[in-house]
């Protein structure tokens, strides 16, 4: 189980008082307890006993801001956050993280212990503190269980499923986002994926892989916080399996084209559209370099160039289900 707290001394009023009581959330296929409720996560919630909750909370150790004399920076560049590009550092300390968002620490994560300990004392629910415990903080908890997330817009058609991955702004998520019989949207902005039949060297993540059905890449549940109620239109089947990442080209076209990419130019497109890859640590790389390569192994990948305009997206969706029906 994953736990989300905050460092005692910023405990916020508004979750400190009695009835302020843990909550457990399913989100990509792991238990998260959350020291306080996260309201926008309450389509995710699992019920259980908050007695027992507050106990295992209470037991865990506070994660100290880590000594960045001692600490690593691992990384630092530009991300969105909170509706705004901001800059982004990520310390590294053997088994622990540190993200900070414009020079504030937002959390510390402890890999080992599977423990995310928020810094500030805003609430679970505010924008930042959401995007970062169910980003970056998450995602590199999943990674060490061989799942890693995709930044794509993902739909069910009656032929199969199609992630569409592209640059910001090209338009995945306008083409995503219709829904109806022929097209419905399983994701906005972050697609869980774990390869079929993954077999890993490590010993946690082959337990972790012993629940998913071998033709399965889709992980359910995972937070899509552009929409309402962090849910998309669809849920994943337990068996669903991705049968076409498409690229949409930032070059428009007047006519509806699509090309099969090679193995290497799929690898490529997989590791340069994965979320957090670059707060990866060598480990964590090696394994997402595999499972891109087993990804693309058994998945089309291909490239769409189509028409700019509104009024085409109804064909170009019909495009996108035909060329599915072809494969």
């Amino acid at each position: 189980m994953i736990t989300i707290t905050r460092r005692g001394a910023n405990m916020g009023i508004a979750e400190s008082n009695a009835n302020s009581v843990p909550r457990r959330y399913e989100i990509a296929g792991q238990q998260l307890l959350f020291q306080a409720p996260a309201e926008r996560l309450a389509a995710f919630e699992i019920e259980g006993e908050s007695a027992v909750h507050k106990a295992e909370l209470h037991s865990l150790p506070e994660l100290s801001l880590l000594d960045k004399d001692q600490a690593s920076l691992h990384y630092r560049g530009d991300a969105p956050f909170a509706n705004q590009l901001q800059e982004v550092c990520c310390w590294r300390d053997q088994q622990r993280v540190q993200i900070e968002v414009s020079g504030e620490p937002v959390v510390c994560i402890d890999l080992a212990t599977q423990h995310i300990q928020l810094l500030n004392d805003r609430s679970f629910d505010d924008d930042l503190n959401l995007e970062v415990i169910t980003g970056p903080a998450l995602i590199l908890m999943l990674a060490n269980t061989g799942i890693f997330c995709l930044h794509a817009g993902a739909v069910v058609t009656p032929h199969g499923t199609v992630a569409l991955i592209a640059e910001s702004g090209v338009g995945k998520s306008t083409l995503s986002r219709h829904i109806d019989e022929q097209w419905a949207q399983l994701a906005d902005d972050v697609l869980a994926l774990v390869p079929a039949g993954k077999i890993s060297a490590s010993k946690q993540v082959e337990q972790a892989q012993k629940a998913v059905p071998e033709n399965r890449h889709v992980v359910q549940d995972f937070p899509q916080l552009k929409l309402p109620a962090c849910q998309s239109a669809v849920r994943a089947g337990r068996e669903t399996q991705l049968d076409l990442l498409l690229r949409l080209s930032p070059v428009a076209s007047d006519v509806i084209s699509f090309s099969k990419l090679s193995s290497t130019d799929a690898m490529l497109q997989v590791i340069r559209h994965s979320v957090a890859a670059r707060l990866f640590d060598p480990a964590q790389l090696v394994e997402h370099t595999e499972f891109a390569r087993l990804l693309t192994k058994q998945t089309t990948v291909a490239e769409i160039r189509y028409p700019r305009s509104l009024d085409q997206l109804g064909t170009v969706r019909q495009a996108i289900t035909e060329y599915l029906q072809r494969l």
